[in-house]
């Protein structure tokens, strides 16, 4: 083989080489374009995972929060219910004094009109009877029937404070009742608010850390396709290069 053909040869072989290097490059280039578009969307699947997962997260922290407020006024309410029985068991008290404070004022009044009607049945018989006693007669009358109107009142008030304890612990008793359904609602095992949410906030947990995989996966495969990128155009720099060398040589 003379040395013309032989540098034809070396040549061909370097075009051969450049072609296959183009192609090369080329599919390389294609290769590391894809992965890098499924990065991109790897990537916006995970970051929308992440809000999802991080609104779940939140709705389960108010349901909880509302649970936990629920069972603290409960709590309350339970207080309170103990409290007002106390205060209507106070009450009642008050209510069985004063009403014997009443029928005692009433008594008394009942007696001193008695006695003034005596005296002044005396007094048209006896003129001696004292002016003064008849006035000490009817004062006394006159307070007596004073103090059983201010032991009515008394008993009055006694008997609406009881009134109003027991619509107070009635009012606790529906609002406790209320805040029990809300509660069942909240924490049923089955269709309760809290579960649900909690099975949803789980599946985004889950699907956030498929999506964190798969996103670690395309970005590893982005990088080796990027790599292998390099390296093709390195090789079709260095082929094109090798080849310029050869024909410049040939021309000489």
């Amino acid at each position: 083989m003379g040395y013309t053909e032989e540098k034809n040869q070396r040549i061909l072989k370097l075009q051969l080489e450049v072609n296959q290097a183009t192609k090369d490059q080329a599919k390389a280039q294609s290769d590391a374009t894809a992965k890098a578009n499924t990065l991109t969307s790897r990537t916006t699947i995970y970051d929308q995972d992440v809000q999802d997962l991080s609104v779940s997260q939140a709705n389960l922290k108010l349901s909880e929060t509302a649970i936990g407020t629920g069972e603290s006024t409960q709590a309350v309410i339970d207080i309170a219910n103990d409290s007002i029985a106390n205060l209507y068991e106070t009450v009642m008290q008050l209510v069985n004094k004063a009403n014997e404070t009443a029928n005692k004022a009433v008594d008394a009044a009942k007696s001193m009109s008695d006695l003034a009607g005596q005296i002044d049945k005396a007094k048209t018989k006896n003129k001696l009877i004292s002016d003064l006693l008849m006035a000490d007669a009817k004062k006394g009358t006159a307070d007596a029937t004073k103090a059983v109107t201010d032991a009515i009142t008394a008993l009055t008030d006694a008997m609406n404070a009881a009134s109003m304890s027991i619509k107070l612990y009635n009012s606790l008793a529906a609002t406790n009742s209320q805040l029990e359904l809300v509660t069942v609602e909240l924490t049923d095992k089955k269709d309760g608010i809290e579960h649900n949410l909690s099975e949803i906030n789980q599946r985004n947990q889950k699907k956030t850390e498929n999506a964190l995989t798969e996103k670690d996966k395309a970005a590893s495969a982005s990088s080796e396709a990027n790599n292998e990128l390099t390296k093709q155009t390195a090789r079709l720099t260095m082929s094109i290069a090798a080849l310029a060398a050869a024909n410049a040589a040939v021309s000489q």
